[in-house]
């Protein structure tokens, strides 16, 4: 018997493209192979072939949020992008397709309606992607990191975000020591976030420097220079880094996490069980961002920080609270942590397959 084929088909975010490679990844070692659908423009044309996945892309491009001339010129682009596929799945036609969202999921699943081949969609936001809303009519199977995020009658599992193997293997065994400082993880996401460099920047030099926690501070490329001079009169050493290359060493290593509420940053922090301060990113499409941290809170997983009320004093008192209260903090994330995403993804992908067979 050939092995089954599946096409992944994820672009455009690292929280589109980042959670779709955990999953080709396991569903690899269990044999089966994966092709990988994107576009050259972004994320995935340079990072998926790392992971050795081979990979196609297409002409897809963004009809949301552009302008009226653009959104013409896209239109033609996602025409072609029509036929690209229809000669790919011709080529290789595989047992299913996976969409994790983007603008370049639309022609792919499109025409996985039109050749009935079984399609399976993964939400990992809080709020409905606008290219999975139209989808999700034409769909077999739904999952979603969250819940009540597509209609009921659809039947959708939760699921969770998968999360790399060595960030779901941390386990926290730091002895929560009141007299050592803090350590405080800051993210801004894989671009920065000038927003919280500067008012992070600002609370840590204003607070007493003998109350003043461990900083490692992700700052993007645009920041990084301003800020590793800000930090540099501190007694402290403030790690300052552009981009953070292995994620597993910097969540092992914080006790508290400051950071914009993009999916897979929640579901990374809950992992580990990390207590986390959430900046949504306020021109976040739909507000996902905003949408997703509310639900953390509502889990009891973390705090709220909108831009439009924040103030360094806020950051101090909080840096203060987390001191006095870590050891219960980290035990009430601990607590939350959920099974593993990964597998229950992967076991509903295999269960399609089993039925489609049948």
């Amino acid at each position: 018997m050939s092995a089954q084929k599946i096409w992944m088909v994820a672009g455009g975010t690292g929280g589109h493209v980042f959670p779709g490679i955990t999953i080709a990844q396991a569903l690899i070692k269990q044999g089966i192979i994966v092709r990988w659908i994107g576009t050259p423009q972004g994320i995935e044309s340079r990072v998926v072939p790392l992971f050795k996945i081979p990979c196609t892309f297409i002409s897809a491009r963004p009809l949301r949020g552009q302008s009226r001339w653009r959104c013409l010129l896209n239109v033609c682009a996602m025409s072609v992008s029509l036929f690209q596929v229809m000669y790919e799945l011709l080529r290789d036609r595989p047992q299913a397709i996976i969409s994790m969202g983007g603008f370049v999921a639309a022609p792919v699943g499109l025409m996985a309606y039109f050749f009935r081949i079984p399609l399976i969609l993964h939400e990992q936001n809080a709020i409905l992607g606008s290219t999975q809303r139209v989808l999700m009519r034409w769909a077999q199977q739904c999952l979603a990191a969250y819940p009540n995020v597509f209609p009921d009658h659809l039947s959708p599992v939760v699921t969770g975000n998968p999360v790399r193997s060595s960030i779901g293997a941390i386990k926290k065994k730091r002895d929560m020591d009141h007299s050592k400082p803090l350590r405080c993880l800051v993210l801004g996401g894989s671009q920065g976030a000038h927003a919280i460099n500067t008012m992070i920047s600002k609370a840590y030099l204003e607070m007493p420097s003998n109350e003043r926690p461990h900083l490692w501070h992700q700052t993007g490329a645009q920041d990084v220079q301003a800020l590793q001079m800000a930090y540099q009169s501190d007694s402290k050493p403030v790690r300052v880094d552009a981009f953070i290359e292995e994620m597993a060493e910097a969540y092992a290593w914080a006790d508290v996490v400051i950071a914009r509420s993009g999916a897979m940053t929640c579901a990374e922090c809950r992992a580990v069980g990390l207590p986390t301060a959430w900046v949504p990113y306020p021109k976040a499409i739909d507000q996902h961002q905003l949408a997703n941290a509310c639900y953390e809170l509502q889990m009891n997983l973390g705090w709220i920080w909108l831009e439009t009320d924040w103030d360094t004093q806020h950051v101090i008192e909080w840096w203060r609270y987390c001191q006095l209260h870590l050891q219960s903090l980290r035990t009430r994330g601990l607590e939350q942590c959920g099974p593993n995403a990964t597998d229950l993804i992967v076991q509903s992908i295999q269960s399609m397959l089993i039925t489609s067979v049948e």
